[in-house]
């Protein structure tokens, strides 16, 4: 029997703009072999967790104050 392997990528956010990242991002969604990727948001990207595709996992990282 042949097990699949899961494989997650991730990428950390720290003051990255979306354009910064549209091109990255966009490849690692069309990679088959990829089940999830996972944003790790250590500032306050709000554009990132406004992505709607179901192999994002956004994870908000910094404490929102005020």
């Amino acid at each position: 029997m042949i097990m699949k392997e899961t494989v997650y990528a991730s990428i950390v956010l720290f003051k990255h703009s979306e354009e910064d990242l549209k091109k990255t991002i966009a490849s690692l969604l069309n990679e088959q072999e990829i089940s999830k990727l996972i944003l790790v948001d250590n500032s306050n990207c709000h554009w990132a967790k406004n992505i709607t595709n179901s192999k994002i996992i956004y994870i908000q990282t910094y404490i929102v104050t005020g």
